[in-house]
């Protein structure tokens, strides 16, 4: 892969910034501490595994350091029923994370402003969820 389209970023951005089964629901947060992350949202706060993976993927690691930056974020507080449903949102990320991670060593320019782009919108749409519903009209 020689380049992420925009359509790409989107719906990777869509998964990772679920409130359901993405980034806002496992991860950063403690189940009993969610509704102070809501009121005191950051692009920081939505971003911060992602970003953490990308910045081993800036340090040019390897890709299980990537994920296992990615993961350490994870909230020790998830309740067994889901289970499958963080299984499959990992998958899902290692897919992307791949995607960027061969992005970066093929270009860095376009690895720059995929990530960007990326960690942008992956706030946005936490931020401002209804928007995901306009994206796919």
């Amino acid at each position: 892969m020689n380049e992420i389209t925009v359509k790409d970023l989107f719906y990777d951005a869509a998964i990772l910034s679920d409130r359901e089964k993405g980034i806002p629901h496992f991860f950063c947060i403690e189940p009993e501490e969610r509704k102070k992350f809501w009121q005191n949202l950051t692009k920081h706060s939505a971003t911060k595994p992602i970003s953490q993976a990308f910045h081993a993927i800036m340090m040019n690691r390897s890709f299980d350091e990537v994920m296992e930056r990615f993961l350490r974020t994870i909230s020790v507080k998830i309740p067994k029923n889901e289970d499958k449903v963080l299984e499959n949102f990992i998958s899902h990320v290692k897919k992307i994370l791949k995607k960027y991670y061969e992005l970066r060593q093929k270009n860095i320019t376009e690895f720059l402003k995929a990530k960007n782009s990326l960690i942008s919108a992956v706030f946005i749409l936490t931020r401002y969820p209804n928007l995901k519903e306009v994206l796919y009209e």
